[in-house]
């Protein structure tokens, strides 16, 4: 195991604090400082850490999901593809609807495209 994150304070914090206290009250402040800013940075520090840690896995399950989403290394919104299917079904005639639906192939063949660099419908290789 390694140390991966360390706290230091110096005279020099006490002093950008209280720029009118002279030298000796903030080494006397340093003294007295030093053990409760110990102990509160280490409860501080546990707490950060494990709120750091619960937003580090959903990240990398984040990213776990983006990363199965879709072919290749194509990405589907699927709420956003669900929206566009139930607009197209509810056009008011079959012409709409063709329309709608003639449209969104395009769009899903252009993103493959952005998304992949291949175009869609081509044999793997």
């Amino acid at each position: 195991m390694s140390i991966f994150a360390t706290i230091k304070w110096d005279t020099k914090d006490i002093a950008s604090i209280r720029p009118d206290w002279y030298v000796a009250k903030v080494e006397d402040a340093a003294s007295y400082a030093r053990k409760p800013l110990e102990e509160s940075c280490v409860e501080q520090g546990w707490e950060s850490l494990e709120v750091l840690l619960d937003i580090f896995e959903q990240d990398r399950k984040d990213k776990e999901d983006i990363e199965t989403l879709g072919c290749d290394d194509s990405r589907v919104a699927t709420k956003y593809v669900y929206g566009r299917i139930r607009d197209a079904l509810n056009s008011k005639d079959l012409d709409e609807m063709s329309q709608e639906l003639s449209n969104f192939f395009s769009e899903l063949a252009h993103n493959y495209k952005v998304d992949t660099g291949k175009l869609i419908g081509a044999d793997d290789e």
